[in-house]
């Protein structure tokens, strides 16, 4: 419970702990896969997203009307990177 309750403090790490935790973190056994898998996951839902939309715009629009909609649930990923890492230090 009492974890539950502490206020953050900033700048309780110096720099070389705070890289050498970040060091750590980014050399985690699988991450690379698990990112891939996140990526993968991402895409799948956006081709669903896509996809219903151009039905929903051939149903008001007709096919021709929403001609210039097709391919756009053609999606691959190109590449993917690591914006931002999260790390909690304990108390």
């Amino acid at each position: 419970m009492r974890l539950l309750k502490v206020q953050p403090s900033a700048e309780t790490r110096t720099e070389g702990e705070v890289r050498e935790v970040l060091a750590d973190a980014l050399a985690l056994n699988g991450l690379e896969v698990f990112l891939a898998s996140t990526v993968e996951t991402r895409r799948r839902e956006l081709v669903a997203e896509r996809r219903r939309m151009r039905e929903q715009m051939e149903q008001q629009e007709g096919t021709q009307a929403a001609a210039w909609l097709r391919g756009i649930d053609d999606l691959s990923p190109g590449s993917f990177d690591l914006l931002a890492v999260t790390i909690f230090f304990p108390a």
